[in-house]
């Protein structure tokens, strides 16, 4: 069993709140994720399951929100792995640029 450390966005708010087996499926990711935080059950309907490997050597698994929009992660040089319930992103490497707003470099 490889243990990760479950991160939860929820109202704004991130914070680890468990840790569990990677290989945990979604949707008892999202489960466990309402329980640690004592939540009814299906407030993450609505939510997704990301699984990262850090730096570290350790794993991570976010659960945030789903978004109307996305970004084409391959196109940033990202890698996939295959995982138990589908494909996720192993690394993402995004070529720092700047933003330049009434003077201010961001």
């Amino acid at each position: 069993m490889t243990t990760a450390t479950l991160n939860v966005t929820y109202q704004g708010e991130s914070r680890d709140v468990a840790q569990l087996d990677y290989t945990t499926a979604d949707e008892d990711v999202l489960r466990i994720a309402a329980e640690s935080m004592n939540l009814q059950v299906n407030v993450f309907v609505n939510f997704v399951v990301d699984r990262f490997d850090t730096e570290q050597g350790g794993q991570r698994l976010y659960v945030r929100p789903k978004v109307p929009f996305g970004a084409d992660f391959l196109k940033f040089g990202a890698t996939e792995k295959p995982g138990k319930t589908g494909t996720f992103l192993s690394s993402i490497n995004i070529e720092p640029y700047e933003v330049k707003t009434n003077g201010w470099i961001f």
